[in-house]
């Protein structure tokens, strides 16, 4: 079985309007603008970075960048007896719950064409339908699912519901390593399990599918490795982003300990919205470290915004592997093209009421989206 490895930067969540590094602590200003007693607890971290305006008298300092904030915030408290930790693991986790969406299901019958919309937004975010559902093809290809639409009877009659299957014999294994707190991939794959139902064979008592961050667990059926190397907002897990990334709880040591292990079995690892920051010496390093034990890796590939090509210089002066390739391109666009390859793969029930689809077009989407870009016949964002 090949082993893919996804790792996953704030670029892959930013497409919902998730904040990155340089607009953080502007969306955490509009927050506190809308509601001011919700979120006094901003005020702090706000006074904190009017008073290092001092700072910038002698040394540059962007403190519009959450990254920089943080660090001198961080400092402060390694140094003195000032002690801010928790606020900003607070602050952090209150503002990306903000931005990220919720998903609900639909209140109206089940459409003929329900596999083009197989995650529904709420009412404030419809907007967002489209997008969401290009996330939520990526995660039921993630775990390898086959979907069909089934007739089902209860005291007012008939009704049609989505049923999902586990592929127990995929050709390919998916695992997750990401910087991101949010909770996006946790609450599709929520929705999914809450809303859908598991077929189960006859017989046989299968696990349903679920993240798994066991790193001494070995790949299971129905499960996806999922590494989360900055921690998660449920249960606040944070680590900030600051000069201080060493220090880190056991959780955390936990998710790294299993990133690299899946970088060490990886055959293809694909880097999607990371922009390889130049300071990033940890992730460098973890990949440098696992490569030592790297059992058959095939290929590296990276997806990411660049507007001024230092993404690319950036990966570039890093990677020396041949077997690799760089695309200034937008995550919604590769989302989208895996959307639409594997919605044109459904089939047809004999009798022609429902429809079945085999989610298991991510490889095809995926080599077709770099070709296609390396060609210029399809349209990137930088």
């Amino acid at each position: 079985m090949e082993k893919v490895v996804y790792i996953l930067g704030a670029g892959f969540s930013a497409p919902f309007g998730l904040p990155v590094i340089s607009d953080f602590y502007i969306k955490s200003k509009d927050m506190y603008v809308s509601d001011p007693t919700k979120y006094k607890h901003f005020e702090e971290l706000f006074e904190s970075v009017d008073a290092m305006h001092k700072a910038n008298a002698y040394f540059k300092t962007d403190l519009f960048n959450i990254e920089e904030i943080l660090s001198i915030m961080e400092m402060q408290e390694h140094l003195t007896e000032k002690r801010n930790a928790e606020s900003i693991r607070r602050y952090i986790a209150d503002v990306i719950e903000y931005y990220t969406p919720s998903f609900v299901p639909r209140r109206s019958a089940l459409p003929s064409n329900w596999y083009d919309s197989i995650i529904w937004a709420d009412s404030q975010r419809a907007e967002r339908s489209g997008l969401i559902n290009y996330y939520g093809y990526f995660i039921v290809n993630l775990f390898n699912l086959r979907m069909n639409d089934i007739m089902l009877t209860s005291g007012t009659g008939n009704f049609h519901k989505i049923e999902y299957e586990i592929n127990t014999n995929p050709k390919i294994s998916y695992s997750i390593i990401t910087f991101n707190y949010d909770l996006v991939l946790e609450n599709l794959l929520e929705f999914i399990k809450v809303n859908y139902l598991k077929k189960n064979k006859p017989g046989v008592d299968s696990p349903d599918i679920s993240f798994a961050s066991n790193d001494n667990a070995s790949i299971s059926i129905g499960t996806v490795k999922l590494a989360k190397l900055h921690g998660s907002i449920k249960p606040n897990t944070i680590v900030p982003p600051t000069w201080n990334k060493g220090s880190a709880p056991e959780v955390i040591i936990g998710a790294r300990k299993l990133a690299k292990k899946l970088l060490e079995e990886a055959n293809y690892i694909r880097i999607l919205g990371y922009s390889m920051d130049s300071l990033d010496a940890y992730m460098r390093y973890l990949l440098k470290t696992s490569v030592l034990s790297s059992q058959h890796l095939k290929r590296i590939d990276a997806i990411c915004r660049d507007s001024t090509g230092d993404v690319k210089n950036r990966y570039e002066n890093f990677i020396a592997f041949k077997n690799n390739r760089f695309l200034r391109a937008d995550i919604e666009s590769y989302l989208k093209l895996n959307c639409e390859i594997n919605k044109e793969a459904k089939v047809r029930h004999p009798e022609g009421r429902s429809w079945t689809v085999n989610f298991d077009k991510l490889e095809m989407a995926h080599e077709e989206f770099m070709t296609r870009a390396n060609t210029n016949n399809l349209q990137l964002i930088p």
